[in-house]
């Protein structure tokens, strides 16, 4: 498989203009790297996967679904899914590994700077959003339903809060 070099570039001078610690893997065609977030979760690992006409960002959460909790946490990725404009939650129903997939189509043009800001922002964004959610139906804590309601509550209170 091969990657362009072009919208490598353009990841990657976005991240060092963005002061983002990064490691290229030219073999594997991805940049990984970590973010802090803003919940219990405390962190998570990117992946994005570099193609020739586009990029995939992938952001990992740091805990996975027990094979008990796994139908609980679905419904609940589901109802976040359900209300998702640029990227969505996965599970893998073999690891329970959640992570958050965010695809950009690059075939006709490179991606902008505001572009792949967005794609990098957007999933950790999502990933502290409903974090807290996550882990509390993967520990058995709350039902999926109530999970997804009091994540929008709190989502909710914090854009009023902001102005938003």
């Amino acid at each position: 498989m091969s990657y362009s070099t072009e919208i490598a570039f353009a990841i990657t001078d976005f991240l060092q203009k963005d002061d983002w610690r990064y490691k290229f893997d030219d073999e594997k065609e991805i940049i990984r790297m970590g973010v802090n977030l803003k919940n219990k979760m405390g962190s998570a690992q990117y992946f994005i996967d570099l193609r020739d006409d586009k990029y995939m960002v992938f952001l990992v959460l740091p805990v996975k679904a027990d094979e008990e909790s796994r139908p609980a946490v679905l419904d609940l990725l589901n109802r976040i899914n359900y209300d998702m404009i640029f990227s969505n939650f996965e599970m893998d129903m073999k690891d329970g590994e959640v992570r958050i997939r965010m695809s950009v189509d690059c075939e006709e043009c490179l991606p902008s700077e505001q572009v792949v800001k967005r794609s990098i922002y957007i999933p950790a964004m999502m990933a502290e959003e409903y974090g807290n959610a996550v882990m509390k139906v993967m520990m058995g804590i709350m039902p999926p339903d109530l999970a997804y309601i009091e994540a929008n509550r709190e989502r909710g209170e914090r854009h009023r809060q902001a102005g938003e």
